[in-house]
């Protein structure tokens, strides 16, 4: 079962272990945050970030990825950074069971009418796992972001969100969260 957990500044050392090189660091969405290779010192400042939540993700007893949530506006939530970070725990249907645990939480902790993210033109995988947690291409036209010599287009996903709450004693198997 997957759960999230606040991402503390001792859990930097996941994400060092998890990103293995640029490119990985790009696909992640790290690249405005971090830089190649990542330190101790760039996690706690993206931590001290006031306007996301971040979460280490559990699967049973290990830690296999991450994820963060943002406030964008009074009307839209958004997902990014999501990382299964575990090389061995992908290809495994986490991705989407991670991502229906952050709508679960947003909609327990947030109201907001939709939920946005990004993804990269070039991650498949990231792609099918949002489609089949419902996720819709945004009009948005894509983003070009070059960083060194290399191109990357990513383009916006989004979901709406149904107004309906979860009662907290019917999610305490889900999310193991304080605010």
């Amino acid at each position: 079962m997957i759960t999230l957990e606040p991402f503390r500044e001792s859990d930097w050392h996941y994400i060092q272990e998890w990103i293995r090189n640029d490119k990985e660091l790009i696909i992640y969405g790290g690249a405005l945050e971090f830089s190649f290779p990542i330190t101790k010192e760039q996690v706690e400042e993206y931590l001290s970030g006031t306007n996301r939540i971040v979460f280490k993700v559990r699967e049973d007893q290990q830690i296999i990825g991450m994820a963060e949530i943002s406030n964008e506006s009074k009307d839209v939530v958004k997902i990014s950074r999501v990382l299964i970070g575990e090389r061995k725990m992908r290809g495994k249907g986490l991705c989407l069971k991670l991502v229906e645990k952050l709508i679960e939480f947003i909609t327990v902790y947030f109201i907001r009418r939709q939920v946005v993210l990004n993804v990269f033109n070039e991650n498949q995988n990231a792609i099918n796992c949002y489609l089949k947690a419902g996720f819709k291409w945004s009009e948005t036209p894509s983003v070009l972001l070059r960083i060194g010599d290399k191109e990357y287009r990513y383009r916006e996903m989004y979901k709406s969100l149904l107004t309906h709450k979860y009662s907290s004693e019917s999610n305490s198997d889900i999310i193991n969260y304080s605010i």
